[in-house]
């Protein structure tokens, strides 16, 4: 029986045509598209490798002092100051906030902490928090009821209607901010910009009440930034629309058959919706369940800067595309194709990363071995199986030919120099026929000249 770690949504079989490799010292046979495989027979000759992720990372270690508080309440928990969230300022600098309520900025170049702003006069430590920016590079950090925006190193402040919770706010590319209120539905703010001074205000917009829906997630598509995906407590996921005035209305309804979902997030192709311990794949113009990837511990959705990756943050084991990710205290991150800038409790990273996918690595046993296996892998449309016929053939086996060939290139090198050297003593003893030639003629036309001239 085959096990996967995905489990496959009735896809299409294609049997591939049977492959035949032969190496003498060892074979790598890559499967860059597939998201799950399984050879049989396994041997100690030929063997899968799940895919993995190398970090090529440089680290600096930021919080320097990181003083433990106790929690008097609970005199066995200590607490320690730790980065919970990064996003990128412009090119080479980036903010990081703590869960102490101080807003780091990172210079990459310089590798080092340039400022540090207190935010607690406006955040309490009982929420999370997120950061998000608007269409013209402004920095905001969100917080229950609060929004601040960051600007020239300086905090204002917004606040928002009290909704005692206040599950997910996203930005929206035509201005508004969109929040997720459970049994209030969602929040419309628009952020309006005045001229010529660009100063920035907030306002409420609009309230989904009378929809009657109960959200706890939101995301939108990258490719049709009007469809939103919302992720309702009692309907499951729920397909609406955001008209040119800001106005949500209601498209489709497609129930959820697993627990305690509580994430969504998009690429380009795809809606991921998730619990603590489940990822669920459906395409996104069909909403049709691809994939369900069973995990731990998931604690962030996160998109790639393309729009094309998932990066599914759990505590030391992530993925990305569902690529093991091995990172230890990993809080957050920005992906962006295989470069990444990522923040662990203390220390910023900045580097890339190398992807290695599902691969079949052969080594040599014995010679002039020929085994047979069967291939079975998962695209994410499709189920292939395919037949493997691998040879291990001694290379030395082949030496007495090769000798003998290059036997006679050597031979033929020789008798092409001497054909050359022959063909330039030929042109040689006839330009020399000609000087002579030329100089008999020369003399004979004095002679005749002379005669011409006595007479």
């Amino acid at each position: 029986m085959i096990i996967f770690l995905i489990i496959q949504i009735s896809k299409q079989l294609i049997v591939d045509e049977t492959k035949i490799y032969r190496y003498s010292h060892q074979l790598q046979i890559s499967l860059p598209t597939a998201i799950d495989a399984q050879l049989i027979p396994t041997n100690e000759q030929c063997q899968l490798y799940k895919p993995i992720i190398h970090n090529n990372l440089r680290q600096a270690k930021i919080i320097e002092d990181n003083i433990i508080n106790i929690d008097f309440m609970d005199e066995t928990q200590f607490y320690f100051h730790q980065f919970i969230a990064i996003i990128q300022k412009n090119e080479t600098q980036f903010w990081i906030i703590s869960d102490n309520l101080k807003l780091y900025l990172i210079d990459a170049q310089l590798f080092k902490t340039i400022d540090i702003i207190n935010l607690s006069d406006y955040l309490s430590q009982d929420y999370d928090v997120s950061f998000f920016k608007d269409k013209y590079n402004n920095t905001f950090i969100h917080q229950q009821d609060s929004i601040l925006l960051v600007q020239n190193h300086s905090i204002k402040p917004y606040f928002l209607i009290n909704r005692g919770q206040r599950y997910q706010t996203i930005y929206h590319f035509e201005n508004y901010i969109i929040t997720a209120v459970g049994s209030y539905g969602l929040d419309i703010y628009e952020i309006v910009y005045n001229y010529p001074n660009q100063e920035i205000q907030i306002k409420f917009h609009f309230n989904s009440i009378n929809l009657h829906l109960h959200p706890i997630a939101i995301t939108y598509d990258k490719i049709q930034p009007k469809r939103l995906f919302i992720l309702d407590q009692k309907q499951g996921l729920i397909v609406a629309q955001l008209n040119e005035k800001g106005i949500i209305t209601l498209d489709s309804q497609h129930p959820l058959d697993f627990e305690n979902p509580d994430k969504i997030q998009t690429t380009n192709k795809f809606i991921y919706i998730s619990s603590s311990l489940q990822l669920n794949k459906y395409d996104i113009l069909t909403y049709k369940l691809l994939s369900i990837q069973k995990l731990k511990n998931i604690q962030k959705l996160k998109t790639s800067e393309n729009q094309e990756e998932i990066v599914v943050l759990g505590f030391n084991k992530h993925y990305i595309q569902d690529m093991e990710w091995k990172f230890i205290g990993l809080h957050d991150v920005i992906l962006n194709n295989n470069k990444i800038v990522a923040v662990t409790g203390t220390n910023f990273y900045i580097g890339n990363i190398i992807k290695l996918p599902f691969r079949i690595l052969c080594s040599p046993i014995q010679f002039n071995d020929e085994k047979q296996y069967t291939l079975f892998y998962n695209t994410t449309f499709e189920q292939h199986v395919q037949q493997l016929i691998i040879q291990h053939v001694d290379i030395n086996q082949y030496n007495p030919i090769i000798q003998l060939l290059l036997s006679l290139c050597f031979v033929l090198i020789i008798l092409l120099l001497f054909v050359c050297l022959y063909i330039n003593k030929l042109r040689s003893i006839h330009l020399q026929h000609e000087r002579i030639r030329k100089k008999l003629e020369n003399q004979q036309h004095t002679r005749i000249t002379m005669n011409s001239q006595i007479y």
